[in-house]
């Protein structure tokens, strides 16, 4: 990759690009919302904006006959049919044609020792978290609520997360289903009208995405899940392995190579490496007059069997009851 020759001259920012286009855009993210260049849709009853000449390019292809849209760029792949108006986008697809080992990919990590790469630059700076100790990993996004210690490097996600402090009655739930009867609401209307679906009888619902192989009579809405499913159809060595996803927590706990996708996940783990009597136990018996903890759900649950009567306790497995009296011995009888 060339070395980025244009670099934001934003106090207290580091970016940098090879591309001037990508610059300019990039400073508008330092300006008021209201001082933005904005781009405005001007087919009758749309009301589209964008700060991207580029997606206000595509959105206008929205407002053409299906014939008459703009897709200049044809995959020359034998039996694909994929085309695009965006020639990075059909360079990008043209890698799903050839075998994973074979696949450009242009970002690579330079970490010493390490061999990751990827054609995505932001599955790359993921990844290099992982070689920061745990205490120096970027989570710019904190919640505010007392008491809690969540941080994310997504904005969209410290959000959902602030709806978890919330009372019930009280969460913006701001999509809801009208059909009679039913209380079923979401934040994403994508979910909503998902689920508006499951109210229409079989025969009528939007299932466009017929699959093609013989027998098969699965149907979809999603282009993406029809394209998922097609798999199924592959021998087993000829389906493509999903890229593993970068676990970003690390515990740094001396001589210790545990990591995880999950927070809480390393969390308890992190519990192991104390003593017995240093861990935290969050877990308490509620039956009167008990004052067992534990820093384990599961034994817990396993301890509230006690305080049930003999005749309400779940029955053992086999393999843990002991032998009959008919099935002893004569030898082991005292």
């Amino acid at each position: 990759m060339d070395a980025a020759q244009h670099q934001c001259d934003h106090e207290g920012c580091n970016y940098s690009s090879d591309q001037r286009s990508y610059l300019k855009r990039h400073k508008e993210t330092h300006l008021p919302a209201n001082q933005r260049t904005k781009f405005q849709c001007h087919h009758e009853d749309c009301n589209f904006s964008t700060y991207h000449t580029s997606s206000l390019k595509m959105d206008k292809q929205s407002h053409l006959p299906a014939d008459q849209r703009l897709k200049m760029h044809q995959c020359g792949h034998e039996g694909c049919n994929y085309s695009t108006p965006q020639a990075s986008d059909l360079k990008k697809h043209k890698q799903t044609h050839l075998p994973a080992d074979q696949r450009l990919k242009m970002h690579r990590c330079d970490h010493e020792g390490c061999n990751y790469r990827t054609n995505y630059r932001s599955h790359l700076k993921a990844h290099k978290q992982t070689h920061l100790p745990a205490d120096q990993r970027t989570k710019v996004h904190q919640c505010d609520y007392e008491g809690c210690n969540y941080s994310t490097r997504q904005r969209g996600h410290l959000k959902i997360h602030k709806q978890t402090h919330l009372p019930a009655d009280q969460r913006p739930n701001m999509n809801q289903c009208d059909h009679e009867g039913c209380n079923y609401s979401t934040l994403q209307s994508g979910h909503l009208k998902i689920h508006k679906h499951t109210h229409l009888p079989a025969d009528q619902r939007p299932n466009m995405n017929q699959c093609d192989h013989e027998g098969c009579n699965y149907i979809t809405d999603q282009k993406s899940n029809l394209k998922r499913h097609k798999k199924t159809h592959l021998p087993a060595n000829r389906r493509p392995r999903k890229p593993r996803k970068p676990k970003v927590h690390r515990c740094d706990h001396e001589g210790c190579d545990y990591d995880t996708k999950q927070s809480i996940d390393l969390k308890r783990h992190k519990r192991t490496h104390l003593l017995a009597n240093q861990r935290i136990k969050e877990h308490r018996c509620d039956h009167a007059g008990c004052n067992y903890i534990t820093d384990l759900t599961s034994n817990l649950n396993r301890h509230k069997q006690t305080h049930l009567p003999a005749d309400q306790r779940p029955k053992r497995k086999a393999y843990d009851q002991l032998p009959s009296k008919k099935k002893r011995k004569k030898g082991d009888k005292k």
